[in-house]
């Protein structure tokens, strides 16, 4: 099944998720994700692969999904004819 991972979360996952979830107050965040989180990210890319990304370019998503449908909104215009590969992602017929 696409989409189902076949190994566990790693323990250092499991371990932060468990102390965030007794320890901090549950809620949303911003909308493109948070601050601290953007700005780990645009050094993890600037550290593994000498890209220099500012955290303002960066989207945090809650799957695929969200982010799939981020770049349609941003590549295509309403009305727009779109190819789709066979087989394809099932989502991207909701989407488009």
């Amino acid at each position: 099944e696409v989409g189902q991972p076949s190994t566990p979360a790693p323990r250092k996952v499991l371990e932060a998720a468990k102390k965030a979830l007794s320890t901090e107050l549950l809620g949303y965040t911003l909308a493109l994700g948070t601050t601290p989180l953007r700005e780990r990210i645009a050094r993890y890319y600037q550290d593994n692969y000498k890209l220099a990304v500012e955290p303002e370019q960066i989207a945090v998503t809650t799957g695929s999904l969200g982010a799939f449908q981020l770049i349609f909104m941003a590549v295509f215009e309403l009305g727009e004819r779109v190819a789709l590969p066979r087989p394809c992602y099932p989502s991207y017929r909701n989407m488009l």
